[in-house]
């Protein structure tokens, strides 16, 4: 499955070297997001790539429990888009099988990340990020009468208007 909400290519496999705790509210410890600064465009200071790694990962990471891993199961889809403008969040529930656990969620006990990855690309304006491109990696283990791995990949894009927001996505779902 696909959907667009933007254009381009794939997060790749390559290794990354740093990661943010993502926090699961039950079930096995939560896997780690290995989060990496991609290209920055722009200027943008060591400090500020700091908090802007930390920033979006925490918005991505906070996507990825309430739509795909964390909780319990079934729940309702209301919340599983935290962070996301009104415009994406409609049509993310429109998308709602492919961004999100919904389709499953009245047959699954959990769900358990495998892999999740992330690269940070920033567009600054007057050393100021303005604009993100979150390239991700989710693998998961599905268990319940459903009982698969799965892996979500895509790229979210986001801008700062009172808030980090995801604007558009562009996501692929298929079995790991």
């Amino acid at each position: 499955m696909t959907a667009c909400s933007g254009s381009g290519d794939n997060d790749s496999d390559e290794p990354d070297a740093d990661s943010s705790s993502a926090a699961s509210p039950s079930g096995p410890p939560p896997v780690a997001t290995h989060t990496t600064m991609g290209v920055i465009t722009g200027k943008l200071g060591g400090k500020d790539k700091t908090r802007i790694k930390k920033k979006i990962a925490a918005v991505v990471d906070d996507w990825l429990d309430a739509a795909y891993v964390g909780g319990k199961w079934p729940r309702p889809l209301e919340k599983a888009f935290p962070h996301f403008s009104n415009g994406a969040k409609r049509d993310a529930r429109h998308d709602a099988a492919l961004m999100s656990n919904q389709k499953y969620a009245d047959r699954l006990e959990t769900v358990e990340a495998t892999k999740r990855r992330l690269r940070v690309d920033v567009l600054t304006v007057r050393k100021r990020p303005v604009a993100v491109t979150a390239r991700f990696v989710l693998r998961m283990r599905l268990s319940g009468e459903v009982n698969r791995a799965e892996e979500v990949r895509g790229r979210l894009f986001l801008t700062n208007r009172e808030g980090w927001k995801v604007f558009g996505y562009d996501v692929q779902r298929g079995k790991a």
